[in-house]
């Protein structure tokens, strides 16, 4: 037999009867034994006992007939169970056996954190440019340390540009503290599972164009928490942060600065721990280099607010595509170019997609731009190829000359590795002398365009024509 609990009542299940007014609950009987019931089926039987639960003066009394104690109910708090045999009226059974349903976490959120309870914060990236997956190990992990120190969720959004970025939900990680049960256990599960519908809820969601990821990290630092744990891809592009505008080749402790100089960085970061995970995790799969470039702009930037930060790269499951019509979230992503030159090709790969900020050394995934140029060599035993460098204006002329000739020879060192004969290749190193486009514009220093310059070109064609 199922019975659903709801308003004021007296029911009486096989040797049980339960008063209440605000609560939810599952019970079946079978031959004069009482059946427990939670959302995911039966947990156990038990000998008949007698409750008598009034919520409304908050006090819980129990009286055992057996030698069992049980505490089941919690008197402030609606947590969802499904009975066994089940006539398929509850709101539990309303979704897929074995997930949480969205009646379950309504009912879940009502559960007030105490007034001590310590934060923790969890900022949630659901911009069109992310992936959306289930929670990530790392957060799973960090929720259950959370709760099993009592301490209570705040969620912050990142929203677009423009948007006032506001706490989304707070919650009680632990609905059941103190007490130790398997329907207690039960109850902080679903807790957990419920955190990973609420991710993703339409109050998660942006409502303007853009990803102002360190807006969101700075409302869920004002909350003072114990840890920051973080779901973003990390393409920020608002503000003194936007990654379209200064590439992700720039030096990450100059644009650090930069943002600081700015006042952007909020100060409640300041001490803050944060745990981040999905960096880089976007619609579209990001090489490594670009993954290694985000991961040293971030940890530039925290550690100038005075946070430190911890990467962890395990993703939630396979990631979903964004709902239909979210706002729009430009990632302007660095990309090879191709045109005619003469009789020859010339190719033109941005830096940031073969080398970290000020590196020579070559990434090993560095998509299929060299492994192209090698297949096309090797298919023209006729052809050569000049490889040049080039570098943006910073620094002294001698260190711009000497990393890009560094440049030049990695990126013909792996064609070599990929086949080709290194007497077919030529390298050369220009610094900032040839730049792509100007980057003083009216004594300002135009980062975006010193992300252009950032590049090395090779060109193939024939003897004599590859120059």
């Amino acid at each position: 037999m199922w019975r659903r609990f709801l308003n004021s009542a007296d029911y009486r299940v096989g040797a049980v009867t339960v008063v209440t007014d605000r609560f939810s609950a599952g019970a079946c009987s079978a031959g004069g034994m009482l059946l427990l019931c939670h959302w995911s089926g039966c947990c156990s039987a038990w000998t008949p006992v007698h409750f008598k639960i009034r919520t409304k003066g908050m006090d819980t009394a129990v009286k055992a007939q057996s030698n069992w104690v049980l505490s089941a109910v919690m008197a402030t708090a609606a947590v969802m169970v499904v009975g066994c045999g089940s006539d398929g009226n509850s709101a539990a059974e309303s979704g897929k056996k074995g997930e949480v349903t969205a009646a379950q976490c309504a009912d879940a959120a009502e559960i007030k954190p105490g007034e001590k309870a310590e934060t923790t914060a969890l900022v949630v990236d659901n911009t069109a440019s992310a992936a959306r997956g289930q929670l990530p190990p790392a957060v799973q992990g960090a929720l259950k340390e959370a709760q099993v120190a009592g301490n209570k969720l705040v969620m912050v959004a990142v929203h677009g540009a423009g948007e006032a970025v506001t706490v989304g939900r707070v919650v009680a990680l632990d609905p059941r503290p103190g007490v130790d049960s398997q329907v207690a256990d039960n109850a902080r599960k679903l807790m957990l599972e419920c955190v990973g519908l609420w991710v993703h809820e339409d109050r998660m969601l942006p409502t303007a164009a853009g990803s102002d990821i360190l807006g969101a990290l700075g409302a869920a630092s004002r909350e003072n928490p114990k840890k920051l744990l973080v779901i973003s891809d990390g393409l920020a592009n608002t503000g003194d942060l936007d990654l379209n505008r200064s590439g992700f080749d720039s030096d990450p402790k100059m644009l650090a600065d930069t943002i600081k100089n700015a006042k952007s960085l909020p100060p409640t970061l300041q001490g803050q721990t944060v745990v981040w995970s999905g960096l880089g995790e976007t619609g579209t799969v990001l090489p490594q280099a670009l993954r290694t470039s985000l991961e040293g702009v971030w940890t530039a930037v925290l550690g100038a607010a005075g946070a430190s930060v911890t990467f962890d790269a395990r993703v939630g499951g396979s990631a979903t595509p964004a709902p239909s019509g979210m706002p729009a979230d430009e990632v302007k992503l660095p990309k090879a170019t191709e045109t005619t030159n003469g009789c020859g090709t010339e190719i033109t790969v941005p830096t940031a997609l073969l080398f970290s900020p000020n590196s020579a050394a070559l990434q090993q995934d560095t998509g299929t731009v060299l492994s192209d140029v090698a297949n096309t060599l090797k298919g023209h035993a006729d052809w050569v190829a000049v490889v040049a460098g080039h570098t943006a204006n910073y620094g002294t002329q001698e260190g711009q000359l000497k990393l890009s000739r560094q440049r030049a020879e990695a990126v013909a060192g792996r064609l070599v590795q990929l086949g080709v004969d290194r007497s077919r290749l030529t390298t050369e190193g220009y610094g900032s002398s040839r730049p792509a486009v100007p980057e003083i514009v009216g004594n300002v220093h135009d980062e975006a365009a010193a992300a252009k310059n950032r590049r090395v070109v090779i060109v193939i064609g024939p003897k004599g024509c590859a120059r």
